[in-house]
């Protein structure tokens, strides 16, 4: 997990301003929708923490909770997630407005956490809280043809939540995997509030399973965890729309031959620092291809890179935005 970092250009009062405000709307529109926070214990806080599930029970107002029960840990239910009652229809405001506060910040906390984020998001949904926990249970379980199996994916969390909502050719996906449920907002890996609707219904369209490039997408989390923490320790600015960006550099770095983790990174890092194009400079494009070509024992591309002379370096970077 990665040091927790303040958002990009957003202080935590703006967003909660712009999550009351995405509450607001949700009840005008949707006066019959519960509105919920789901909490991933597979991604845990301290036992001290007020938003662990010992600590949630002993609030003076309470709040219901309702397990997710994803097959993939069926075996382990101290770590299913939880649906956590912020707001029922019919209700006058938030019982509990600082159990509100406390989700956000916790997500904004780690909102760099790759791997997933305790608070996972909100979500606006019609359905009884048993409704809508069984529906993520099933709709996460997805057939992976490269491995032809069943799987579960948890799509709640928010690096893959975005990387799927920002993919056109999932959105008749996505529209089944919502369901019951109108709407869900995540904060992003820039820190920045995302608000996901169900897509509109194309009639042209058939609801077909996740492609391959989705699975592909989905696997490069992974890689992309070592990219986030090496723009962090690095102090590089996190890009708007990040999943998308971050997915779409290791993408070209794959694309060049690249297969070693630490060589994708430096690809990757080297296309938000220098520019989309640092790699067509003939003395890089020359270092990847000799890079992609040799056995793993051979000094990575970063070390190449390093080895070139300043003026090389100073082209590279000068014809990066060409």
């Amino acid at each position: 997990m990665t040091t927790p970092e303040q958002p990009r250009g957003r202080d935590i009062d703006e967003l909660r301003t712009q999550l009351r405000a995405q509450f607001f709307q949700w009840r005008e529109v949707h006066p019959k929708a519960h509105i919920h926070a789901l909490l991933d214990l597979n991604c845990p806080v301290a036992q001290y923490h007020e938003l662990h599930p010992s600590n949630l029970s002993q609030r003076p107002i309470e709040r219901h909770m309702e397990a997710v029960h994803r097959p993939d840990l069926a075996h382990e239910p101290e770590l299913l997630p939880q649906l956590l009652q912020l707001h029922v229809a019919g209700e006058h405001g938030y019982p509990d407005e600082a159990l509100i506060d406390l989700t956000l910040e916790c997500a904004v906390a780690r909102c760099r956490s790759v791997n997933g984020a305790y608070v996972a998001g909100w979500l606006c949904t019609d359905a009884l809280p048993t409704a809508a926990a069984r529906h993520l249970a099933k709709s996460g379980v997805v057939l992976d043809k490269s491995q032809a199996r069943q799987r579960y994916l948890p799509f709640f969390e928010p690096y893959r939540l975005a990387l799927l909502a920002g993919d056109p050719a999932a959105a008749g996906f996505l529209r089944r995997w919502l369901g019951p449920i109108r709407h869900w907002a995540l904060i992003d890996t820039a820190g920045e509030l995302k608000v996901i609707s169900a897509p509109q219904q194309d009639d042209s369209e058939h609801t077909a399973p996740l492609g391959r490039e989705q699975f592909a997408s989905q696997a490069r989390i992974a890689t992309a965890r070592f990219v986030v923490m090496a723009m962090t320790r690095a102090g590089i600015a996190v890009p708007s729309e990040p999943e998308l960006r971050i997915d779409a550099a290791m993408r070209q770095a794959s694309g060049s031959g690249l297969h070693r983790t630490e060589d994708i990174v430096f690809y990757a890092l080297n296309v938000f620092t220098l520019g989309p194009r640092w790699a067509e400079h003939p003395q890089a494009a020359t270092l990847v291809r000799q890079v992609a070509s040799a056995p793993d024992d051979q000094p990575g591309l970063a070390q190449l890179i390093a080895a070139l002379p300043d003026a090389v370096l100073d082209e590279m970077a000068a014809s990066a935005h060409e």
